[in-house]
Parts: structure tokens; C-alpha cells; sequence
């Protein structure tokens, strides 16, 4: 199955574009204007994809000192990887619905 990936610029990450994965990156679903969950911890360097499941528009970003990240729009069905290539607490935000939130704890 191929999924289309958005890239974007960044700060601290990567954003890659793929068509296959030998693994598959833990998955957080955009549905009802909310994250299907309210944090995650993950390991440095370790990739998640954010999906938007929703039938409007999403826009993850993080914004902190040592980590940037900015999807811009995300459309229905589209799948966002980003690499959390720095430990600490990022909170990923949806630049379009503001209540939207979760925190992600990168770990050595």
C-alpha cells in the first residue's frame, strides 16, 4: 500500500517522503479535531506519522528551542512522518483547530 508523505523545511527533524516503510512508524490518527491520543513517548530518532482522518483540513506543527516543525495544510487522507531526532517534551499542535494537542516525550 502506498501512502503519500508530505515533506516540509525544518528545525531538529526530518520529514521524509516514501513510498515503503520496513517498519512502520507509530501511527496518531487526526479525527473529530482531536489526536487519538494525549501523549506518546517515542525514542530519539524515532518516526511518527500523523494521519488526518478527518474530512477538513489539519496542520501540525511544533515549536520549540530545540525542535521546528510545520506541515502546513494537511488534507483528508494525507500522512505527515516526522522524525524526533532530539529528546525532550514537544507539544505537536494543529494550527487550525487550537484545542487540538499532544505531547510527545522523545528519549534517549
Amino acid at each position: 500500500m502506498m501512502k503519500v508523505v508530505l515533506a516540509a523545511g525544518c528545525v531538529g527533524f526530518c520529514a521524509t517522503t516514501v513510498a515503503a516503510l520496513a517498519t512502520d512508524p507509530l501511527r496518531v490518527r487526526q479525527h473529530d479535531r482531536q489526536f487519538d491520543r494525549r501523549e506518546l513517548t517515542v525514542r530519539t530518532g524515532e518516526m511518527v506519522r500523523f494521519s488526518n482522518d478527518d474530512p477538513f483540513l489539519h496542520q501540525v506543527y511544533v515549536e520549540s528551542r530545540q525542535f521546528s516543525f510545520d506541515s502546513n495544510e494537511q488534507f483528508q487522507g494525507e500522512a505527515i512522518d516526522v522524525t524526533f531526532d532530539r529528546p525532550g517534551s514537544y507539544e505537536v499542535l494543529c494550527g487550525i483547530h487550537p484545542l487540538m494537542s499532544v505531547r510527545v516525550d522523545v528519549v534517549e
